[in-house]
């Protein structure tokens, strides 16, 4: 893997292929010990030996960029002579213009959520030679470990007031992020309900000033909560009444609560309209002096909800183990 936001993805994964985790930096090391201390990893030395050992020992490449898992097959081959089958895990679903077209170019496999994903590739012509329906691993693997996930979690949000979890977008080259709209909105919404932060990781890399002012921001009220540091997500998710965002895949794995979403829609968003399926199931705002009125009077969206749950995720296909291990080198 080579995000550290991403081992949310890879860690049930390879739970649910009794698999090992290859990581190749402390950050990840120190994560995984910290929020995934069952998993099975190997850190790796980041040189040309890394590749002698994953000729030796790896029998499928997963990574989460198409880039990456391009680069890796062909490091691998010039350094050993040897051609490992490589696929595609997505890190989470998007509607972001359908931008699943750039992941799956270099990879001949990819895993796939459920329906809305796989139609989505199908959709834009992607030439992908197989799909393998995950449904929402994430979940299971959260719902397995839950009490170890719960000890993660502040005790003071259990208790007397409601709980806002805000999680906007990165700022990516399509303006989809709602952090502007969202940060004049802190100090309203901590004074009726505790309030989660979790920004995307790449605000931090992209727009450090205002991570910091909302870290910043968080340290003024007691009851809220900076937790972007955190890649478990549905710890999060499962004390959340209530979900704020904008065009991030957090919306999408907060489907299962079927619980209120509310949407700050970014002035200056791009390409988004084209496929902002999930805004079919909150309340678009553009106007975030409304958003308290919002909370108190509920929605009617939970059909809607459900609905694109199941199209979304689906069920896990029974056999994915098995059709996975067919790619295995003989």
């Amino acid at each position: 893997m080579n995000y550290t936001n991403h081992l949310d993805h890879f860690v049930p994964l390879c739970d649910l292929l009794d698999a090992t985790l290859f990581v190749y930096s402390k950050e990840d090391e120190a994560v995984l010990n910290t929020f995934y201390p069952k998993t099975k990893y190997r850190l790796l030395l980041q040189d040309e030996s890394m590749f002698q050992t994953l000729a030796e020992e790896a029998d499928i490449l997963i990574a989460s960029t198409a880039e990456t898992g391009s680069y890796f097959q062909m490091r691998i081959e010039e350094v050993t002579g040897k051609k490992i089958p490589s696929i595609f895990l997505p890190h989470g679903q998007s509607d972001k213009a359908y931008a699943a077209s750039r992941m799956v170019t270099h990879a001949q496999h990819r895993f796939v959520y459920g329906p809305y994903m796989r139609q989505q590739i199908i959709d834009q012509g992607v030439s992908v030679q197989t799909m393998f329906t995950l449904g929402n691993f994430r979940l299971a693997y959260y719902q397995k470990h839950v009490d170890f996930f719960s000890t993660l979690l502040p005790n003071s949000f259990r208790k007397k007031k409601q709980t806002i979890l805000y999680a906007p977008t990165w700022n990516d080259h399509e303006q989809s992020s709602s952090i502007q709209e969202g940060f004049p909105l802190i100090d309203t919404l901590a004074k009726e309900y505790n309030l989660i932060i979790k920004l995307h990781p790449l605000t931090f890399r992209d727009q450090p000033g205002y991570y910091y002012a909302m870290e910043e921001k968080a340290k003024q009220h007691t009851n809220i909560w900076f937790a972007s540091d955190i890649p478990c997500v549905y710890p999060i998710l499962s004390i959340s009444d209530f979900y704020i965002g904008d065009y991030s895949s957090i919306g999408y794995d907060y489907l299962v609560f079927n619980r209120p979403l509310i949407f700050l829609k970014p002035k200056d968003a791009l390409k988004c309209e084209r496929g902002n399926t999930l805004h079919s199931c909150g309340t678009i705002v553009n106007d975030g002096s409304k958003i308290l009125d919002i909370l108190k009077n509920g929605d009617n969206y939970q059909e809607n909800r459900q609905n694109l749950y199941s199209y979304a995720f689906g069920e896990k296909d029974p056999e994915i183990v098995k059709k996975i291990a067919k790619l295995r080198r003989p």
